[in-house]
């Protein structure tokens, strides 16, 4: 059964998420508990949702002072290498994508073993 998030995915990307930065379809246990830091740069605020595609939450990044969103690519994924290359492949090509219905992605960062995208955080209401 489909979710609002199995739409959560690399360029174009879409966020959806509640004014107030988190949303019920984000149920169950998530891997990071809100105020964790990840790689020594992301103080998390709130899962936003989870999809076929990872886990979407709502950071700080405490280098640049910014909100941030963290997309936690799956397990499966992020242990092949040809997958790592081809979401650094994607990367690269969504990065010189600029539109405002589009958020901007950043960069591919490692935590605890887990691959995940750095990407704009856009607030806002549930697009679903």
């Amino acid at each position: 059964m489909a979710t609002p998030f199995d739409d959560v995915t690399v360029g174009p990307v879409r966020i959806a998420t509640t004014p107030a930065g988190a949303t019920p379809f984000a149920t169950g246990p998530s891997r990071f508990a809100p105020g964790a830091i990840v790689a020594g740069r992301y103080r998390l605020v709130a899962l936003l949702g989870r999809g076929g595609m990872g886990e979407v939450y709502r950071a700080d990044d405490l280098t640049l002072d910014q909100p941030v969103a963290l997309k936690f690519l799956p397990e499966g994924v992020a242990a092949s290498d040809a997958r790592v290359a081809q979401f650094h492949n994607e990367l690269r090509v969504a990065r010189q994508v600029s539109h405002k219905n589009v958020c901007r992605l950043y960069d591919l960062g490692e935590a605890d073993g887990r691959r995940f995208l750095t990407m704009e955080y856009v607030d806002g209401e549930d697009l679903s």
